[in-house]
């Protein structure tokens, strides 16, 4: 039977519709087992393992991967073993989830990372560990985050991040992978473009709306324990997700500071992911390898976190939770004498609708706070959409 929802992740009111097919199954019982035996198994630095694909093969990827995210199960599984992919599914009864599991086929390891997807997702949001063996406990932390918030796409790298000693050209430096500062590797996935991780983010631009991406970080030289961006260093509103993310983690006592928040430049913070090749897609710069954002889409959040908070990310989790406040609603339209009567049931009120033709919310010509879960408009154009904003 397919099961339909509706659900307020803090943004867009999205309809997600999930379904089931046969698939053959992983001996994992679990994604947290998943993922620490896969980890176990990736290529340390200076092992020269990661390859990047050519072109062809990352604008059939960005094809292919589409089809998982759409639990298009029989293309997904006609056009993933020509790239090196494989298709399998994991059971896991504690979560009461089956995920879709998209990884390297043996024989062939050329670090092309690991997606798993979750058909029946209850928030429409993707999460990423690009270092998964530089930045200590990133890949543990933000499986527990994919499988707690119920989010629909986890997403982790295949290699160290100094795995190839192959520059990738992209504009910026770091210490990672040598004493001394110097040009990303292409083996760095945060900062290169010819990978499979990246082409996975085109194919989430294909969805509508397009979710939100959380990519997690670790680092230990910060002055504070957590550093939230939107790709950016613009000044954002008090009501965009990243400073309401901030904000939720100061309510919790944790040291933080935005990059998108004027006030907290006086901690000096250095990695605000300006040069993060997925935050700089997600935010439509037009050469994500040279080409900083010109402006956030609000659709990518970098989170760089502190030892404590990657060894136990429940911490971490009650703040996203609170932040994002997914909401199961129930949301009915009638007609009434030529207009429209929205009524929903939610958790919290006030509650901020706005409608426009982008699901981005960079159009809206309609703004209204309500008080209850009832809004009443007149001479609605057909086709419009509307959003419930948190």
């Amino acid at each position: 039977m397919t099961r339909r929802d509706l659900t307020l992740f803090g943004t867009a009111l999205v309809l997600a519709v999930g379904t089931a097919t046969a698939q053959v199954p992983l001996a994992e019982d679990s994604v947290y087992r998943f993922i620490d035996e896969l980890k176990s198994t990736l290529p340390d630095a200076d092992s020269d393992v990661f390859q990047s694909p050519g072109p062809a093969q990352l604008d059939a990827f960005v094809d292919c991967f589409e089809s998982v995210l759409l639990d298009d199960r029989p293309t997904a599984l006609a056009c993933l073993p020509p790239l090196g992919f494989e298709l399998r599914l994991l059971s896991d009864p504690s979560a009461g989830r089956d995920y879709l599991v998209v990884q390297e086929a043996p024989g062939d390891p050329r670090g092309r990372g690991v997606y798993i997807v979750d058909p029946d997702f209850r928030r429409h949001l993707a999460v990423v560990a690009p270092h998964p063996l530089h930045d200590t406990n990133t890949p543990e932390a933000t499986i527990t985050h994919f499988r707690d918030l119920g989010a629909r796409v986890f997403m982790m790298a295949g290699t160290h991040r100094c795995s190839s000693a192959d520059l990738s050209g992209c504009d910026g430096s770091t210490g990672a992978c040598s004493p001394d500062s110097a040009p990303f590797r292409v083996s760095d996935l945060a900062h290169a473009t010819e990978h499979y991780l990246q082409a996975a983010h085109l194919s989430l631009l294909r969805l509508d709306p397009v979710p939100v991406v959380f990519n997690f970080h670790g680092n230990s030289s910060e002055p504070v324990a957590a550093i939230v961006s939107d790709g950016t260093r613009d000044p954002a509103s008090p009501l965009a997700l990243v400073n309401r993310l901030r904000e939720s983690l100061l309510h919790r006592e944790v040291t933080t500071a935005s990059c998108n928040w004027p006030p907290d430049d006086v901690f000096g913070v250095r990695f605000c992911g300006i040069t993060n090749t997925q935050g700089r897609l997600m935010n439509s710069s037009p050469e994500h390898c040279t080409e900083g954002a010109g402006s956030a889409s609000g659709r990518f959040i970098h989170l760089e976190q502190y030892r404590f908070l990657r060894d136990d990310p429940a911490l971490m989790g009650t703040v996203l939770r609170e932040t994002l406040r997914a909401t199961e609603v129930d949301l009915r339209v009638r007609k009434q004498d030529g207009d429209v009567i929205l009524e929903w049931t939610g958790s919290r009120a006030p509650y901020l609708v706005r409608s426009g033709s982008d699901p981005r919310l960079r159009v809206t010509p309609l703004e209204v706070t309500v008080p209850m879960g009832t809004l009443h408009l007149e001479a609605l154009a057909g086709g419009t959409r509307f959003y419930l904003v948190d």
